[in-house]
């Protein structure tokens, strides 16, 4: 079985503020990986300034 994490949001999916690889998306694959016990593919969607008034007009 092959897992997929995708993580869509704002500048803090993003991991902006955060060391390279230390943002909660690739923390939370981790954690499903070592749940799940198999690897975990993972795209990141977050867009930088996107925030919820701009997302749903």
């Amino acid at each position: 079985m092959v897992y997929r994490y995708v993580a869509i949001g704002d500048s803090l999916t993003v991991g902006t503020g955060a060391l390279l690889g230390t943002g909660f998306v690739p923390l939370y694959r981790r954690m499903a990986e070592m749940n799940v016990r198999t690897f975990v593919s993972m795209e990141n969607m977050g867009v930088n300034g996107l925030t919820s008034g701009k997302c749903c007009r």
